[in-house]
């Protein structure tokens, strides 16, 4: 299989889906809410946004594997940078993914129907 051919089908098995920036910070202000920057401790910290759509956290792709012919693949992460020097903190795209699935927003909307009829 051609090394085009193996990266299709990579990205048919695992498509990769928006996350807007507030689910994002959602998944930050359960999951790492007490963070503070690893190079000068700030806890001021803004998601780095598409360019695109600035709504949706940018998706970062990395490849990995690509010593080899036989591995080839990329790994998603989410990226956090610190406001006071500028380190970025990537998160892997699965594992926010995942949270978020099994976390969803509980809809507050009511029926209108509030007399019990």
């Amino acid at each position: 299989m051609e090394k085009e051919d193996r990266l299709e089908s990579l990205r048919k098995r695992n498509p990769i889906t928006t996350i807007t920036a507030d689910e994002f910070a959602r998944f930050l202000s359960c999951k790492a809410s007490d963070t503070k920057c690893e190079s000068c401790g700030s806890a001021s910290f803004r998601t780095i946004n598409d360019l695109a759509d600035e709504t949706n956290a940018a998706i970062f792709q990395s490849p990995v594997g690509m010593h080899t012919e036989e591995r080839i693949g990329f790994i998603s992460t989410l990226a956090i940078m610190c406001e006071n020097c500028g380190l970025i903190r990537h998160h892997a795209y699965r594992k926010v993914q995942h949270w978020l699935n099994e976390h969803p927003i509980e809809s507050s909307i009511q029926g209108s129907d509030t007399d019990g009829r």
